[in-house]
């Protein structure tokens, strides 16, 4: 089965780094918000050169979510500051 990742946002997400207000552990961690909650990059698995991950990803995305086996969100990194969010979706029809 082959899948096209779709984008979520309009515009690159900022990533921040700021003390979190529920986890002292999880302040000054690399993370994002999204849908009205916060993201952290260290909950996404890396999608290139992984010996553990056997899909082959586009190039343009660089991790998915760790925790969402049913439903993750892929992450595309744009340098250190940005990350544009996608969804899978299997591409139907019939070939050619």
């Amino acid at each position: 089965m082959r899948y096209v990742y779709n984008l979520l946002n309009e515009e690159p997400i900022p990533v921040e780094t700021v003390p979190d207000e529920h986890e002292e552990s999880l302040d000054y961690e690399p993370s994002f918000w999204f849908w009205n909650r916060r993201y952290y990059l260290k909950d996404f698995i890396r999608a290139h050169n992984n010996p553990w991950v056997s899909v082959d990803y586009p190039e343009n995305i660089h991790g998915y979510e760790a925790g969402n086996y049913y439903d993750p969100l892929y992450i595309e990194l744009i340098g250190s500051a940005f990350v544009n969010v996608y969804k899978e979706a299997a591409i139907t029809g019939k070939a050619g």
